[in-house]
């Protein structure tokens, strides 16, 4: 950078050199960076990980991906039962939160849940296990992304003889009623902002066993299917249960069970609610096991000009 000079008269006659004062230069700032992302998978259930905010850090950039729930099962042998109902989907949720340097943030990622169990005959297959939220939690939850509900047990009907399991719901949705049949049960409600979601009815039986409704979902937690009826050697289908989120999903209901008439589909579960600040949330969209991808942001910094001479 160039610099001015002025000439003054001294007394005695000399000349002297005098630095003018410095053409005055802003400050710079420079731009925000985000730093190398950290990937947690999921590593087994209700396993926590940590994560330590780096030094210069007070926003990290969030991904959360909540898990899918498991697929109902079905029968086997000589008796001819439905499909179970298919698992429903996990959310995906971005979002931007405030932290403080050397903050110790805990991390959970769920998995996928299991898918229910066949039976031989009209023994009364199970319906599937919601899936697992994944949240991100500092002093309280920040985020969560809510889960997936399981798929309801396949039956069957006389008359009809495949009367399919209900599908689970979508994270925060509703899970799906068994077949449409005399038997079948009804699906677990999807958990909201505020409540868990509403546990699904048994399936009725006119001369049998009703089948047992399902459990209502919670604060961070699904709801339980239910227990299909039984009637001597025939038993209904059981319920899916409920994903798990911010609110869970509630459980789908069992089938009922007539010895004469037939062994009832059974409802899915409902899928569990998400928590997001400043964010998005997209329902239904994550198959499989959950995931947590974590973002540092460097703040931009104020670089003040240092000038010599």
């Amino acid at each position: 950078m160039l610099r001015r000079f002025l000439v003054t008269t001294a007394l005695a006659g000399a000349f002297v050199l005098a630095a003018a004062p410095a053409a005055h230069v802003g400050a710079e700032t420079t731009t925000a960076e985000t730093g190398t992302p950290v990937v947690f998978d999921f590593v087994g259930e209700g396993v926590q990980q940590t994560y330590v905010v780096p030094d210069g850090v007070t926003q990290l950039q969030v991904e959360l991906l909540g898990a899918s729930g498991g697929a109902g099962g079905t029968c086997t042998g000589a008796a001819t039962c439905g499909a179970g109902g298919a698992g429903g989907k996990g959310a995906h949720v971005t979002a931007t939160i405030t932290v403080t340097p050397g903050q110790t943030l805990t991390i959970r990622v769920g998995g996928k849940g299991a898918d229910g169990d066949n039976a031989v005959d009209k023994a009364g297959p199970t319906g599937g296990d919601g899936g697992s939220a994944a949240f991100v939690a500092g002093d309280g939850v920040l985020v969560i992304a809510g889960a997936g509900g399981a798929g309801g047990a396949g039956g069957t009907e006389e008359g009809t003889p495949t009367v399919a399991g209900g599908a689970g719901g979508d994270s925060a949705g509703a899970g799906s009623a068994g077949a449409a049949s005399t038997c079948a049960a009804g699906g677990g409600g999807g958990g909201t902002d505020n409540a868990g979601g509403t546990a699904g009815t048994g399936g009725p039986s006119g001369g049998g066993v009703n089948g047992d409704p399902g459990k209502d979902g919670a604060i961070g937690q699904g709801g339980d299917g239910g227990a299909g009826g039984f009637d001597f050697n025939i038993a209904g289908a059981n319920g899916g249960g409920g994903g798990g989120g911010f609110y869970g999903g509630g459980g789908g209901g069992g089938g009922a069970a007539d010895f004469s008439f037939c062994s009832g589909a059974a409802g899915g579960g409902g899928g569990g609610s998400s928590l997001v600040g400043s964010g998005t949330v997209t329902e239904g969209a994550v198959t499989g096991d959950g995931r947590a991808t974590i973002t540092p942001v460097f703040a931009a910094v104020e670089i003040q000009p240092n000038f010599t001479g």
